[in-house]
């Protein structure tokens, strides 16, 4: 079921990203979501719908609508900041151990 809705949203024509919407999008993608929980753990469903999201809006990128084009721009702007804002929590959640362990070796 995955692959059909996946390889489907993969092969959508011009015609059909034109016409799509971008609610019935959300609720596509938002059911594929629910539906690979039941079969995937949290992270790899996650993995899974992080990248579908991420090649429908090249597909989108690419599109002659303008209207496609800059939601495509959007929606990976909106998923890079994600990463971004991820990757520094990460990275202070790190500096304030490396701190404490410094603090620790002073005493």
């Amino acid at each position: 079921m995955q692959d059909l809705v996946v390889n489907r949203l993969m092969t959508m024509t011009e015609k059909n990203l034109k016409d799509a919407d971008k609610d019935s999008m959300a609720k596509l993608i938002s059911a594929l979501k629910q539906f690979l929980q039941l079969s995937y753990s949290e992270k790899e469903t996650a993995k899974i719908i992080e990248t579908t999201q991420l090649y429908v809006s090249l597909r989108f990128l690419q599109c002659g609508n303008l209207e496609k084009r800059l939601k495509g721009l959007n929606d990976i702007r909106t998923m890079v900041e994600r990463v971004i804002q991820q990757t520094n929590k990460k990275s202070s959640g790190k500096k304030y151990m490396m701190n404490e362990d410094a603090e620790e070796s002073k005493v």
